[in-house]
């Protein structure tokens, strides 16, 4: 009976777009007492709505002002959700854009930031190579003057003629305990890596494989692979140099190579049906600030083929993505 309801409420809030049932919900809202369980899905769904629609300013726009809605409210979880996603996303050109009462920018303006990402004094003086979705092997690149090279899934397909003890894998929930999982273990057997790190135990015993999970969670939003590739890297594992080749924030004419055992197919039925979906529910925007925050708080450590959008105005950005959706 629960599958079912949540089948039912599933394809009702996905007719005409989300359409519909954002236009009931935002008439709950309208029509109650504010609380935090009457906003949480009219703006969850006004926010996929504009997404779907095209419309990333009023997306975030609503977004935002849950945010500022959770974080001065009384609720003491929503509230650190809340102070989580907007460190990250609180950033000066992207609220500009916003269409935010005066007394929601002026909010912002003043906010300080809750949590801070401290650089350890003790930096390892290694160089890691990130291997992204776009890389071409047509790139002919020098392998040997890195000491590892990072990948955020197993290399099921391709091995690139990298040695083993400099391979290092840094995977998502699906690929440790989702539907790939089997086909990460059988990867995993054959030893061909230095070390891999998993949101769970895959194999407990195992002195190549560690437990790692991020220590921030975010209200409606999560980190993707770079994101949690650059997190690992620089705040726990404390690398000095982090090039980043084939990583465009899935900006490009061909965000994902061949080689790259992407799900979005698999999950959707199509590619674009997975992009738009994971973009939605990770949150394009908070995960491209998520970067931009890392390169600038440590700056001089990150590097490559993700600076060209970075040095890119938000109103460009949006405008890049928004272009891809149409």
């Amino acid at each position: 009976m629960r599958r079912v309801y949540s089948s039912t409420k599933r394809y009702f809030e996905n007719l005409f777009n989300g359409g519909l049932a954002y236009f009931l919900y935002k008439l709950i809202y309208l029509l109650s007492k504010k609380s935090i369980k009457s906003s949480r899905r009219y703006y969850e769904l006004a926010y996929k709505y504009h997404f779907k629609s095209g419309s990333l300013i009023k997306a975030y726009s609503y977004k935002f002002k849950q945010m500022i809605f959770y974080e001065t409210s009384n609720s003491t979880a929503y509230k650190k959700l809340a102070e989580n996603y907007l460190d990250i996303s609180n950033n000066r050109e992207l609220v500009s854009l916003l269409e935010l009462n005066e007394s929601d920018k002026r909010y912002l303006k003043n906010r300080v930031e809750c949590n801070t990402w401290k650089e350890s004094d003790d930096i390892d003086d290694i160089s890691v190579l990130c291997l992204g979705p776009a890389y071409l092997k047509s790139e002919n690149i020098n392998f040997d003057k890195y000491d590892f090279i990072i990948f955020n899934k197993p290399l099921i397909t391709e091995n690139f003629d990298i040695p083993p003890e400099k391979v290092i894998v840094i995977l998502n929930n699906q690929w440790s305990s989702g539907v790939f999982k089997n086909q990460t273990i059988d990867w995993i057997k054959k030893g061909n890596f230095s070390r891999v790190y998993a949101p769970n135990d895959l194999f407990p015993d195992d002195k190549k494989t560690f437990k790692f999970s991020m220590d921030s969670n975010y209200l409606l939003a999560s980190p993707m692979g770079l994101q949690r590739m650059l997190y690992l890297l620089i705040l726990n594992l404390n690398i000095r140099d982090i090039e980043v080749v084939g990583y465009d924030f899935q900006l490009s004419l061909e965000p994902y190579a061949n080689w790259y055992p992407s799900g979005l197919n698999f999950f959707h039925g199509s590619f674009y049906k997975g992009w738009l979906h994971t973009n939605i529910q990770h949150d394009f925007m908070f995960n491209f600030l998520f970067v931009k925050k890392i390169k600038e708080k440590f700056q001089g450590r990150v590097h490559g083929s993700v600076d060209i959008y970075l040095e890119m105005h938000i109103e460009k950005v949006i405008s890049l993505f928004e272009k891809k959706m149409r």
